[in-house]
């Protein structure tokens, strides 16, 4: 969620780092372009209110939360 502060934080108020926000937000906006890009191919017809990528919108928020936790948990992979 966003807080106050317009810095994502979880449902507990947790913050990741500030690079992990930005690469998260980074791979959500490719992710939806490549989503709304590819989605004729499938004979799918993605919604006018979602079409265009809204980081403050629920739907923004929430693709930015899956994004930050995918990027976590494979950077706790990573890591010896």
């Amino acid at each position: 969620m966003t807080a106050p502060d317009g810095l994502l934080r979880d449902a507990g108020g947790a913050r990741p780092t500030d690079s992990l926000d930005d690469s998260a937000l980074a791979l959500a906006l490719e992710f939806h372009r490549t989503y709304e890009l590819l989605a004729p191919n499938f004979g799918y017809k993605t919604q006018m209110a979602t079409r265009v990528f809204d980081p403050d919108s629920p739907n923004g928020r929430l693709m930015i939360a899956v994004c930050a936790e995918i990027l976590a948990r494979r950077a706790k992979r990573i890591q010896p």
